[in-house]
């Protein structure tokens, strides 16, 4: 898993710090699922779009197992 504080936001003014950044991820997640129940359709232009920093280094503990889930 990678740490929130490593994780860049491609929106318009991103989050500068790890607690902006937990709460744009909450809301942009209860949002969702708030629209989900509401069954309203859902744009994937809403997604909330996360990514590494061009030059980032990933730490092997930051890997987790993959693991299919039975159904």
């Amino acid at each position: 898993m990678i740490p929130l504080s490593e994780v860049t936001f491609d929106i318009n003014n991103p989050p500068e710090n790890n607690r902006d950044k937990m709460i744009v991820f909450l809301n942009y997640a209860l949002l969702r699922l708030y629209n989900e129940w509401k069954g309203s359709s859902f744009l994937c232009d809403e997604n909330l779009r996360l990514r590494l920093a061009d030059d980032a280094m990933i730490n092997s503990e930051w890997f987790v197992d993959a693991k299919e889930i039975e159904v």
